[in-house]
């Protein structure tokens, strides 16, 4: 609504249809958000803005390297004007974050976040990201506590971040609070409806209740949003394999890696349900892939038995 007021006397159009993109978008409006983005493009595509809502839509489109490229552009453009400019290089950061934690990167993320924390306009989103990564990357065993301290930090700048409020969510429903998550999620879902996270929150709590059908219909909300999404075709791919439809799980999971730099559980899982569809040879590749990006614990037990068993059948 401020965007709406001065646009029409604003000397930096551009930026304005940008921002007004930008919010339509994060409310559910996505196709009003790209003819607003591409009329901001027509007027300044060099905008640091215009790139930064670039990389977002193409990011929910699930073009991820393309996306990448832009938000770099973006993050890269000259800070050295007042903070006001400096806005779009920091927002381009933490959609940085949110970007190569969905690749898998989460090393990159965590460094994406950290850049967007030294402008402290933005810190407490920075943390609330920063703690997503760490409880997405299964391999660090102490990632709860850091979580736990970051998560208060954060609290102590912006409790009613809605990114901060969706990590808090994951981190309840890490400890299997799961009344907690949800309120969590509901007071987030209030500020960013179209978030397809908040229903990749959702889906994981129905999931901890065994209530497979408000499960699946919580993943297919959120790819509505985001029909490319990695994590979401991932937890749709999983739960197509457990109802014995390895068919469907094969496509979900193929979809979802095609987006996943690194991935080992999704190739565990996508080496089982290749071997449900009697495709031994793809089901031995993954297997081994799943292994070679880091598989690790009782699930890599599994995966070098699956290699024996398969290779000794050739």
């Amino acid at each position: 609504a401020t965007a709406d007021s001065i646009i029409s006397r604003s000397k930096a159009a551009s930026e304005t249809l940008a921002i007004i993109a930008l919010c339509k978008f994060y409310t559910g409006k996505s196709a009003e958000a790209e003819q607003d983005f591409k009329n901001a493009q027509g007027i300044n595509p060099a905008s640091s803005f215009v790139m930064l809502v670039d990389g977002i839509l193409k990011m929910n489109r699930g073009e991820f390297e393309e996306a990448a490229e832009q938000l770099r552009f973006a993050g890269e453009a000259d800070s050295r004007g007042s903070p006001a400019d400096r806005v779009p290089q920091s927002l381009a950061h933490l959609a940085l974050s949110k970007l190569y934690r969905k690749q898998g990167l989460f090393s990159e993320a965590i460094q994406e976040a950290h850049a967007a924390s030294k402008d402290k306009r933005f810190e407490a989103k920075a943390l609330a990201l920063e703690c997503r990564a760490l409880l997405a990357d299964k391999s660090s065993s102490d990632a709860p506590a850091q979580v736990l301290k970051l998560i208060q930090q954060a609290e102590s700048l912006n409790a009613s971040d809605p990114d901060l409020l969706l990590s808090r969510a994951f981190y309840e429903l890490e400890a299997g609070k799961l009344e907690e998550a949800r309120k969590l999620s509901n007071s987030s879902m209030t500020i960013l409806p179209a978030e397809a996270d908040e229903y990749l929150l959702l889906s994981k709590i129905y999931g901890q209740e065994s209530k497979v059908a408000e499960q699946k219909a919580e993943l297919e909300k959120g790819l509505k949003l985001a029909e490319k999404d990695p994590e979401l075709l991932f937890e749709l791919g999983r739960l197509y394999l457990n109802d014995n439809n390895a068919a469907q799980a094969v496509n979900l999971l193929r979809q979802a890696l095609e987006r996943r730099v690194k991935a080992p559980e999704l190739c565990f899982l996508l080496a089982e349900a290749c071997e449900k569809t009697g495709d031994s040879k793809e089901s031995l590749k993954y297997y081994k892939e799943s292994l070679s990006q880091g598989l690790c614990g009782e699930t890599s037990t599994k995966a070098k038995a699956a290699i024996s068993r398969l290779e000794l059948s050739k």
